[in-house]
């Protein structure tokens, strides 16, 4: 059996940046990132899948996730237009909002705002054009307003999308819904000895094709998708619980706590430790009531 070779991978700029587009368009494969995305839709209507499942939204819809859960456009409806603005992990984790909206996103969620203002078109906007300037002490400024907007819908609601969300299914076809297939089943498994077999297997098919299909798709091997979906699981672990690190290694799958440590450190630049020193969730608060 074709074993996986684990390898390192790029991770996006931790960095405040929004998207050059306006307009939204299908893409070619789900898309990962390390970053919390912001999408705010300002006409038609867009089809996503995230995490293997299927998310419908429409103008006014304002959301926020984070990138390193695999996510794509599938579908835009009436020539769909948004903002898309991009906040690093550790911002995020560092903003006054309540743990239960944290641990929502670190957990996979897809969370909309309840409240629908009209002031987020300006404010999205605004954003977008001082980035896309390089106004990077106006871009500060901005994260100061959007950081508030996101404070208001702590208090005054969200939902996350994903607890009504439908599974793919069968309402993909092709090569389309084997790629999300093998991905749903990397996440999924992730924290087990997988092999490439496996993955091609959960989608019926051949492993060298598989793999091919995979890459084209993605951008990367299964390898290295697997290797991030490991890394994503283990920050959660050491932001949201008090697990040990040699525990967090060997739940998140990484087999060795060297591995695990080796791997950390290319990819996030500090050790295990030290980045739950900096960004982990303070003592638990009650947070925005339950939704």
């Amino acid at each position: 059996m074709t074993r996986i070779r684990k390898a390192p991978f790029g991770i996006a700029e931790n960095r405040f940046s929004a998207d050059k587009r306006d307009r939204v368009l299908p893409m070619r494969g789900p898309h990962v990132h390390n970053q919390i995305e912001l999408n705010l839709i300002l006409s038609g209507a867009v089809r996503y899948i995230f995490n293997g499942k299927i998310v419908e939204l429409s103008a006014g819809d304002f959301v926020f996730f984070w990138g390193a859960i695999p996510h794509q456009v599938i579908e835009s409806v009436d020539d769909a237009h948004f903002s898309c603005i991009y906040v690093p992990i550790e911002t995020f984790m560092f903003s006054p909002l309540s743990r239960a909206l944290k641990l929502a996103i670190l957990n996979g969620g897809f969370v909309r705002l309840d409240e629908k203002l009209p002031l987020d078109a300006d404010l999205m906007a605004m954003i977008q054009k001082d980035l896309r300037a390089g106004e990077d002490v106006l871009s500060s400024l901005n994260y100061g307003h959007l950081e508030l907007r996101l404070r208001r819908a702590d208090l005054t609601g969200w939902s996350d999308l994903l607890t009504a969300a439908p599974k793919v299914a069968n309402a993909l076809k092709g090569n389309h819904r084997k790629v999300v297939e093998m991905t749903r089943y990397i996440s999924d498994h992730a924290d087990t000895d997988i092999r490439i077999d496996d993955v091609a297997r959960a989608a019926d098919l051949h492993p060298k094709y598989a793999m091919g299909l995979f890459r084209r798709s993605t951008g990367m091997t299964i390898a290295q998708y697997l290797l991030r979906c490991r890394l994503v699981t283990a920050q959660r672990m050491l932001l949201g619980s008090e697990k040990s690190a040699a525990a967090v290694a060997y739940e998140a799958g990484f087999g060795s706590i060297s591995r695990f440590y080796q791997v950390f450190r290319e990819q996030t630049g500090m050790s295990p430790k030290r980045f739950r020193n900096i960004y982990r969730l303070d003592t638990p608060d009650p947070g925005p009531p339950r939704h």
